[in-house]
């Protein structure tokens, strides 16, 4: 047997018995998961961290660190969870 025709053999889409277990067990369309959801969430809430820390940093609103990595932390988890709750619907 050549190699074309192993390789060709590898992606051939005829129903056999490892392709009709394959395909029974998914539907075509891929829907956005909890797990998208989450991701695009944890993105949203660090850009908030950094956009509130390099705002703190440069214009000195807040004196101390501590309290700017508070403030930014706050900020940063509840744009978060605000974020995944307006994309969980």
């Amino acid at each position: 047997m050549n190699i074309e025709t192993r390789v060709a053999g590898a992606f051939n889409p005829s129903p056999g018995p490892a392709n009709s277990a394959r395909a029974a067990g998914r539907s075509g369309v891929r829907r956005p998961g909890d797990a998208d959801t989450a991701g695009a969430s944890v993105v949203i809430g660090l850009t908030a961290i950094f956009v509130v820390a390099l705002f703190g940093l440069v214009t000195d609103f807040i004196p101390s660190l501590l309290v700017l990595s508070l403030v930014s932390l706050f900020v940063g988890i509840s744009s978060g969870l605000i974020s995944f709750t307006l994309m969980k619907n």
